[in-house]
């Protein structure tokens, strides 16, 4: 079964950047609105002197992050005190008074037209901390069309706008329909292959066509169609390798019960969390490959393209269900195009969970993990915005923070179910907030329900 995303798909690739505590700079007067944590009440052993300085960047799928004025800021501190600030022009408040011995604290950060975003189990450590909430949705228009001179009308094709916000689809047939972000110019990218899959556990691409465009600015619904140039018409190329893997015994996608891919990825400064599931790159390569005979590797061939205005590419390697699609899965980001040989590949277990449908205001949010040096975070899709709550390395419980009081998502959240999903990321050493690199697991589609 093939999906259509209709603003973030990218096809057959997963990428993006872990949410990072930026170091926030701020000033005593909470972030230049006056604003202060009003709580004067003291210990008598005086130890509520504690502060915690948060900065909130908003974050597009088009422009550079920039600091949020006007964002609501909810601590929920050592003790179960709730005090509130909003963000002035710099996008920081400092929260005062605050003793940190009682034990963790939580924030969150949400604004009108933006998804919400909360950091729990925090320690006086963790300041200055920074949280990302995203501009969601983004303004789009459609771009549809026919793909002529296929090899074969039944091939599998897909087609994307490969621009942070850009869309994409895969199906079989000459016809296309995607969103793409209004007046932003883009590349278009298209490729046709036949699916050919060697085993369960393996990918099979075999390559027919490419296509690449550098397309102006849209503001409206446009048709463009979409001629293949045969061979010659893109260059590409190809490179053979293997990965190594190991999973705990147990765990849904160890010993031979995934299936393995490796990928060329376009680099984006865009960030996974936007969406559950985590698609947020554009895939410039397609891998062919199987597990090989002792079970301990994947074999991969991947064919991709270098367009000249990319300048920077990512390889992805990847374990997935063979049978559950997209969940679960298991995904190491590493910097530059694919190379050939064997490759140790250091994944993420995937979190086991006990239920498919969680209440989030009584007891903390629970799993099974072997891993003790990732952090997770809960994606909870609430109608076109998104909620993550991310807590601390070797977490296996999330104590999730009631919504704030007269936050734009509080509403949505406290009617009905809402679709999640649970990653566990650990950061490479060479990752930087511009450029999430290192691995991360995503746990099978579950639900959640908050009841206040």
């Amino acid at each position: 079964m093939f999906r259509t995303w209709k603003t973030t798909l990218v096809v057959l690739a997963a990428t993006g950047l872990a949410a990072w505590g930026l170091a926030g700079c701020g000033d005593d007067d909470g972030g230049g609105d006056g604003g202060t944590d009003t709580d004067t009440d003291t210990d008598a052993d005086g130890g509520d002197n504690g502060e915690l300085t948060v900065l909130v960047l908003s974050e597009s799928w088009t422009a550079d992050p920039a600091p949020a004025e006007g964002a609501l800021v909810t601590l929920d501190k050592p003790g179960g005190e709730r005090v509130e600030l909003t963000t002035g022009a710099d996008g920081t408040v400092v929260f005062d008074a605050i003793d940190w011995a009682l034990g963790a604290a939580a924030a969150t950060a949400s604004m009108d037209g933006h998804g919400m975003a909360s950091h729990v189990g925090l320690a006086e450590a963790d300041s200055p901390l920074t949280i990302r909430i995203p501009v969601q949705p983004v303004e789009t228009v459609e771009l549809s069309g026919t793909i002529t001179n296929m090899t074969d009308d039944t091939n599998w094709q897909a087609t994307t706008a490969v621009v942070p916000g850009g869309g994409g689809m895969m199906s079989t047939g000459p016809d296309y329909s995607i969103n793409v972000p209004t007046g932003v110019p883009f590349p278009l990218s298209a490729v046709e292959w036949l699916w050919d899959p060697p085993s369960d556990q393996g990918q099979g691409f075999i390559i027919q066509n490419w296509f690449w465009q550098e397309m102006d600015a849209i503001t409206a619904d446009t048709t463009y169609d979409i001629t293949f140039e045969g061979d010659g018409g893109v260059e590409s190329t190809e490179v053979s390798g293997s990965f190594d893997f190991s999973l705990t015994e147990g765990t849904p996608l160890s010993g031979t019960a995934g299936r393995g891919s490796a990928f060329a990825v376009v680099a984006w400064d865009t960030y996974h969390q936007w969406v559950p599931g985590g698609w947020a790159g554009y895939a410039m390569g397609y891998s062919d490959g199987d597990i090989n005979a002792d079970g301990t590797a994947f074999d991969f061939t991947v064919e991709y393209i270098e367009p000249s205005s990319i300048e920077h590419f990512l390889t992805h390697y990847m374990i997935d269900s063979a049978t559950t699609q997209p969940y679960p899965r298991s995904l190491v980001v590493e910097d530059g195009l694919p190379t050939a040989g064997s490759h140790a590949v250091d994944f993420v277990d995937i979190p086991v969970l006990s239920s498919s449908l969680y209440e989030l205001n009584g007891a903390p949010f629970t799993w099974e993990s072997a891993e003790t040096d990732a952090y997770p975070e809960l994606i909870v899709t609430v109608g076109d915005h998104t909620w993550i709550i991310e807590g601390p390395v070797g977490a296996t419980s999330l104590a999730v923070p009631a919504p704030p009081e007269g936050a734009a998502l509080t509403e949505q959240i406290e009617t009905g179910n809402h679709a999640a999903d649970l990653t566990l990321a650990r950061d490479a050493a060479d990752s930087t907030p511009e450029l999430w690199l290192g691995a991360r697991s995503y746990s099978e589609e579950f639900y959640v329900k908050y009841t206040p």
